[in-house]
């Protein structure tokens, strides 16, 4: 269970072939915009307070990731239509994960348990009412930075 967390997304235009490419089978199919390119997400993640039962009822220590998965359908569909109507038509999207850097050791083993391509990796977040940012680097090597430029902040208690 994840009882605190904050996450910024965001999609982006990437090549469909490329995209296909990295997918496990071609049963999957890249969602698609007007202009023929994929679209892929990307996810930061600071998860504060997490419990599972499976590892000895123990409190995980907080843990960040950083999600990049291909938005994809089960058969081939018009451009944008499963983000757009995907209940009305049938074409309802889900993401296939390509990347999945975790921070912690207990986060990348209980995700590899689940089928998930984790690995650990350095992952620094900057969290403002401006911006949130996460940097991403293995062995001291940038591999990416996501930024998000947020319209406006949630409470973070509802007061009574």
């Amino acid at each position: 269970m994840w009882h605190r967390s904050e996450s910024s997304e965001t999609l982006h235009a990437a090549s469909l072939d490329a995209v296909r490419a990295m997918l496990p089978s071609p049963d999957l199919y890249p969602v698609r915009l007007p202009d023929g390119r994929a679209i892929v997400l990307v996810a930061s993640l600071q998860h504060e307070v997490v419990t599972a039962n499976g590892v000895d009822g123990q409190a995980l220590l907080p843990y960040g990731e950083v999600t990049v998965a291909a938005l994809v359908t089960r058969r081939p569909a018009p451009p944008l239509l499963p983000l757009l109507a995907p209940v009305r038509t049938g074409f309802g999207a889900g993401g296939f994960v390509l990347h999945l850097p975790v921070t912690t050791k207990a986060a990348r083993d209980g995700g590899r348990m689940l089928g998930y391509p984790k690995f650990t990796a350095d992952i620094e977040f900057e969290d403002s009412v401006e911006r949130c940012r996460a940097h991403l680097a293995e062995g001291g090597r940038r591999i990416l930075t996501h930024t998000v430029w947020p319209s406006g902040r949630p409470p973070s208690r509802v007061r009574r």
